[in-house]
């Protein structure tokens, strides 16, 4: 356990030189929040559309109201995707040049001539799995944790006794599934 928290504590060191500004972070965390707020109102306005439908027909406003909000979130998650891939590469490209620029003027035996290609092919296969975890995966995590706070918050809102219901279910799932899990079952 000591050994992966050292080679965790390396990883970090390596790649503190190449993290996203406080700036791209703050517009990443904003595109995320507008996103999920956006698609959050998508089921609201679906309720207001289902509850407008009356015998004339349905209410125009609130249908192109719901459309637009629709295109919208698109575009915000187009954008937060575009923006997430971007700053994902840039990490990605700093940090394949200075390792590989540290492989090749490393003075270590290891690293000669003839294996220098397959050094680089390594490097170059793991920066690109650094930047699918940044890129894509710690973007829709922080993405799922907005989300599913935002969810609770408007299920309190719509009906508090429901939703303490429903998170006492959930916590007395979670302590089945742990206290019956035995030791050779766990997978992390």
């Amino acid at each position: 356990m000591s050994q992966s928290g050292g080679e965790l504590k390396n990883l970090w060191q390596i790649l503190k030189p190449h993290r996203p500004s406080k700036m791209q972070f703050t517009v990443l965390s904003v595109l995320v929040v507008v996103t999920t707020v956006l698609e959050l109102l998508i089921p609201w306005f679906s309720k207001n559309l289902v509850d407008s439908i009356s015998v004339d027909g349905v209410a125009m406003s609130v249908l192109m109201t719901l459309l637009s909000i629709v295109l919208i979130s698109a575009v915000f998650e187009g954008i937060l995707t575009w923006y997430g891939a971007k700053t994902g590469e840039r990490i990605c490209t700093s940090l394949r040049y200075s390792l590989i620029g540290k492989l090749l003027f490393s003075k270590v035996e290891a690293a000669s001539d003839k294996h220098s290609a397959e050094y680089a092919t390594r490097v170059v296969n793991d920066t690109l799995e650094v930047k699918t975890v940044l890129a894509t995966d710690f973007i829709s995590l922080f993405a799922g944790a907005v989300s599913l706070v935002a969810v609770v918050a408007m299920m309190f809102y719509l009906d508090w006794r429901l939703t303490l219901v429903l998170l006492a279910c959930v916590l007395v799932g979670f302590f089945n599934y742990f206290a019956f899990i035995s030791d050779d079952e766990w997978y992390w």
